[in-house]
């Protein structure tokens, strides 16, 4: 508690006693940080935090760190001093008596860099400094080695420089020194002594004094120097407190730190006292203060401390009794139920002090059990739902009594009087003044239990159930994925929302009946598992293995921020949520952490998109704003970042090619093309984030040339020569292929022609015998002379038949006369029992229209036989006509028979009609062959005034041009 206490006092320090208060994070290799020493520590330009270590060279972004080491181009993994110069090289000097820096996401070495072997050292490189004329110096023992912006490199040495010597860079960004007792500034291209100064005689104050006046300052330095010496102090005039010193730090205008083998000792530049003392018993190395205002505290052996400005604030707890199982708030109090039982109560002041006191109010068998929910009544008694089989109620830390439900998973409170318990068994109406159940509402397995309004939800590992109207608990949602699989959590929301939590980590609002919005990593939440969901006036929070997420309350129902152990959260391990008004309380697997939910909203502005690299093939092309940047290899890779120190949560990142809008999601900050477009194209990349008030895009230009077999001119040339080549064999191969073709294709119209021939003569022995069958019945009957009549026109007949019956086509003259003297002859044999008529309306002569020969006979002769042959004497009509309709000619045969349908159920020449039928179909079906599906075949019934059949209509249409298909 004291050395919490401290921490914040000396972050007050550091705020010029702000009221905002700060957190500290550790950072070692448990929580990222790829190493245990720390040996300098610097920001560059881009906002990169860049730690050396003994493990390599540690970057860190602000959510995540990224180590390089000698696979990546280091000289040796051992990394020690680090600057950054105006041409956007980071140096730094490994333990190899040499520097390199790496630019563009590459690392510059001697051994692919001859110009570093100019930079030869005595012993070794100990500082690296940038100066404002662009100049790069390397501290050695005793001398400086300057590379001027032309590349020349040079070693400069003083009368006044001496094994002592130490560098520095003043407010202007010149590299001076003391030493010998007197001021030397490097100015340009050389050394200008700047006079004497006096200093204490002793060495080791020499030391102490060369150490402060680089850190402070000449003006600042000497007069605390002064007062070090008349305080007597023995941190600064005991030669073996001095001996702990590894490194002075100025952390504020009045504060300087000494980091020590022992600790981070605050000094008061004013008073010359230690006024505060930070992680004491660690052997502290470097500091530094980023642009953000956090303080940063390396050590030699556990890694890293971050302090930083936050509104997040924590409870001191315990460190064996860390984990967080529930907890209860209440006003300004906090009730932390811990892994065994213990409660942490913490009483919160206007102004954000901590009062914690550690009381084990729960005792007895349960003490190892999982406690699902603490709370408390209004007459005060407490009561502890535990996991362990038992549900308990005590009093002053008293056992009262128990009551066993089954394993406790969720609890809430339905009214004033009732609380809603699922358990392993069921879920249970428990009454808290008598504490019993008064009433079993579902008995099987369930995970968590809600209430909205008057419905009550269970949650089970296979679905969600929710009360009807008659308050029995059903299945709901079984058509929704995300509804129909394991339900870890449930929450009321606002107006009468519920949401819901799964093991896939997705989070689901619903109303009722009703599927309201599902959030999960395609819109904002970023988790593998979700352990805590709580609503407060303003938002959802929600507690996951990646920290706590807000979600607005209304639509769209949006994640709008995202808190995590990197802006001020004891873990990332949220186990559960409490909420007291504005505050926020949360769990974690290391403590609670607490804050005022508008504290953490505010306004930020975008970020910018960091490009590391592009790298097309195997070369490192320089990235420039708004360039374009030519390809010569199809490979290209670009390495981006969003530096957020502030906000703690890795973004998620899309990108896009040439603006369209088409954003595609990427899993990590790289984008790998394994064959770039050709001509001018851009790439769009996005980094989308709840912490940033807007998208932050960068949109990068490329040009790839098309290679010579793709360029215009080379193509037309290739293309004529080709063209030119090959125009000839294929005139050849093409003709030699149509004698081919026309041979088998007149083989084939033979063919289909016999077919159609062989068809057309089945149809001649069925009208022989149906004529035959009406002569002889005329005989029979007597009527000999009617006989002879017709078997002279039968005669006549079939003469014509015998004739038609090898051609495919005829013209439309010969076929309408042999239709008509059918329809006579048809006419003769049923008694004059109907009479037809033949209407053309044509533009070209009957002589040159064309006509399938015989194709209208089988039609008319249904009509006769199973249409108008059915009627009274004379009532039967038949009616041709033949319309001529631009190129195409349109046939129709109409009857005012009984139609199709009446006809089938009668029976009427089921035997023959089908016959003819299915001859006269077979026949279309290869003339649409010969002739490309020229020919239209439809029979349809025709309708008279009130909708009834009246007859049958049969339409055939096709070109006059059918016949040019004979010639081809």
């Amino acid at each position: 508690m004291f050395r919490f206490l401290a921490i914040l006092l000396f972050c007050c320090c550091l705020a010029g006693k702000e009221a905002r208060s700060y957190s500290v994070i550790h950072y070692d290799q448990i929580n990222g940080y790829p190493a245990s020493y720390c040996y300098s520590i610097y920001q560059d330009s881009k906002g990169y935090v860049w730690i050396s270590s003994e493990n390599g060279l540690v970057r860190f972004n602000g959510y995540e760190f990224k180590l390089f080491t000698t696979k990546d181009g280091l000289p040796d993994n051992e990394v020690f001093a680090m600057s950054e110069d105006a041409y956007g090289r980071f140096w730094f000097s490994p333990f190899t008596n040499s520097v390199a820096y790496m630019k563009d996401g590459r690392v510059y070495n001697t051994s692919n860099t001859p110009e570093l072997k100019k930079l030869v050292f005595k012993v070794w490189c100990e500082a690296i400094f940038a100066d404002r004329y662009g100049n790069v110096m390397f501290q050695d023992k005793n001398s400086l080695l300057v590379m001027a912006p032309n590349g020349i490199i040079k070693r400069e040495v003083h009368s006044a420089m001496t094994d002592t010597v130490r560098f520095a860079k003043d407010d202007s960004a010149r590299i001076w020194m003391y030493s010998e007792g007197r001021k030397l500034v490097y100015d340009r291209d050389h050394f200008v002594d700047m006079g004497k100064f006096d200093f204490p005689h002793k060495s080791w104050q020499y030391w102490l004094g060369i150490r402060l006046i680089n850190v402070l300052g000449f003006e600042k330095a000497m007069p605390f120097l002064e007062k070090v010496q008349r305080s007597k102090a023995p941190f600064f005039n005991d030669i073996e407190e001095l001996d702990r010193v590894n490194v002075i730090f100025q952390v504020s205008p009045d504060i300087v730190a000494l980091n020590r083998k022992d600790g981070c000792f605050l000094v008061d530049l004013a008073t010359a006292e230690i006024v505060d003392t930070l992680l004491y018993g660690h052997n502290i190395g470097p500091s530094a203060v980023m642009k953000d205002g956090s303080l940063w505290i390396g050590t030699h052996g556990n890694g890293v401390f971050r302090f930083i400005r936050s509104s997040i604030q924590s409870l001191p707890i315990p460190n064996k009794q860390s984990s967080v199982m529930c907890m209860y708030g209440e006003g300004k109090d906090i009730y932390a139920m811990l892994e065994k039982g213990a409660v942490v109560h913490g009483t919160l002041g206007d102004n954000g002090e901590v009062r914690a006191v550690t009381e084990k109010i729960f005792k007895g068998r349960s003490l190892y059990a999982v406690y699902a929910n603490l709370s408390r009544r209004s007459n005060g008694d407490w009561m502890a739902f535990a996991g362990y089989n038992t549900l308990h109620k005590r009093l002053d830390g008293k056992h009262e009594r128990e009551l066993n439900l089954g394993y406790t998973k969720s609890v809430v409170a339905e009214d004033s009087l009732h609380l809603l318990v699922g358990t392993a068994g069921g879920v249970f109406r428990v009454n808290t003044q008598r504490f019993d159940v008064e009433d079993t509402l579902y008995q099987s397995r369930v995970t968590s239990v809600a209430k909205a309004g008057n419905t009550i939800y269970a949650g089970l590992l296979n679905g969600l159930l929710a009360t009807n109207s008659q308050g029995v608990l059903k299945p709901v949602f079984n058509d929704v994925p995300e509804l129909n699989t394991h339900i870890v959590k449930l929450c009321q929301g606002h107006n009468n929302l519920v949401w819901v939590a799964n093991n896939r980590a997705d989070l689901v609002a619903v109303s009722g009946n009703t599927l309201v919005k599902i959030i999960n990593s395609k819109n904002g939440l970023q988790c593998n598992r979700i352990s805590a969901i709580m609503a407060s006036d303003q938002f959802v929070w929600v507690g996951t293995d990646n920290g706590l997420y807000a979600v607005q309350h209304h639509a769209p129902y949006a994640v709008v921020r995202h808190l995590t152990f990197n802006m001020g959260l004891s873990s990332n391990q949220v186990s559960c949520l409490a909420v007291s008004g504005q505050r926020i309380f949360v769990g974690t697997t290391v403590g609670v952490s607490y804050f005022n939910e508008n504290d953490v909203f505010t306004t930020r502005s975008d970020l910018n998109l960091v490009v590391n690299s592009v790298v097309n093939g195997d070369s490192l092309i320089p990235f420039r704003d708004h360039e374009v940047m030519r390809l010569h290899a199809k490979s290209l890779v670009i390495d981006f970042d969003i530096v957020d120190l502030e906000g703690g949560q890795k973004p998620m990142y899309q990108y896009c090619l040439n603006e369209d809008n088409n954003w595609i999601k990427l899993d990590n900050s790289s984008l790998n093309f394994a064959a770039a477009p050709y001509g001018r194209f851009s790439v769009s990349i996005r980094a989308l984030s709840p912490n940033l008030a807007n998208d932050t895009v960068k949109r990068l230009y490329f040009y790839r040339p098309f290679p010579l077999y793709l360029r215009w001119w080379f193509l037309v040339l290739a293309s004529g020569v080709l063209a030119a080549g090959i125009g000839c064999g294929i005139i050849l191969y093409l003709r030699r292929m149509r004698v081919k073709d026309e041979e088998k294709l007149s083989v084939q119209r033979n063919l289909l022609q016999l077919e159609q021939m062989a068809l057309q003569g089945q149809m001649n022995p069925h009208f022989i015998f149906n004529c035959l069958a009406a002569i002889k019945q005329n005989y029979n009957g007597g009527r000999k002379e009617y006989a002879n009549e017709f078997v002279d026109a039968f005669a006549a007949l079939i003469r014509q038949t015998f004739e038609m019956g090898t051609e495919t086509f005829v013209s439309l003259d010969k076929e309408l006369r042999y239709l008509s003297r059918y329809l006579s002859v048809e006419r003769e044999r049923f008694d004059q029992s109907f009479n037809f008529t033949i209407e053309k309306s044509l533009s070209s002569s009957e002589m040159e229209i064309p006509v399938p020969a015989m194709l209208l006979q089988p039609i008319a002769e249904n009509a006769v036989r199973h249409g108008v042959r059915h009627l009274p004497d004379g009532e039967g009509i038949i009616q041709i006509k033949v319309t001529q309709v631009g190129d195409r000619i349109e046939i129709v045969i109409e009857d005012n028979g009984p139609g199709r349908q009446q006809t089938q159920s009668r029976g009427l020449g089921r035997g023959m009609s089908v016959t003819s039928t299915t001859v006269n179909q077979k026949r279309i079906d290869i003339l649409n062959r010969l002739f490309e599906q020229q020919i239209v075949l439809r029979t349809e019934d025709v309708m008279n005034d009130r909708q009834e059949v009246a007859g049958t209509r049969v339409f055939i249409s096709y070109p006059l041009s059918v016949t040019d298909f004979l010639n081809q």
